[in-house]
């Protein structure tokens, strides 16, 4: 039998996003972050409650408010995600939005 889908949301895919949105906003709680996701529920979840759970919590453990964030460091934010961030620039952002 096939692997579900809703198996590649692994704690190793959340250390990843962690550690990215870490890079560039400091004061983000990682363990705090993965803890909150991977609750007693996790194993249960569907695939699109997965995702939810995983955007909740983004919301969560993020600012409210963008003026209240403190400076971002390191590469533009639509980088931050992406496999090829390392070669990302605010050149690429402004051609890809240009396209």
């Amino acid at each position: 039998m096939a692997e579900q889908l809703k198996n590649i949301y692994t704690k190793d895919f959340l250390l990843e996003v962690s550690e990215k949105v870490q890079s560039v906003y400091h004061d983000f709680q990682a363990v705090n972050f993965i803890t909150s996701v991977m609750n007693e529920t996790w194993d249960r979840l569907a695939l699109k409650v997965r995702t939810r759970q995983i955007s909740e919590n983004l919301e969560a453990f993020l600012p409210s408010r963008y003026d209240n964030t403190p400076p971002l460091s390191g590469r533009p934010s639509n980088c931050a995600f992406s496999k090829w961030a390392g070669s990302c620039s605010y050149s690429d952002k402004a051609s890809t939005i240009a396209k």
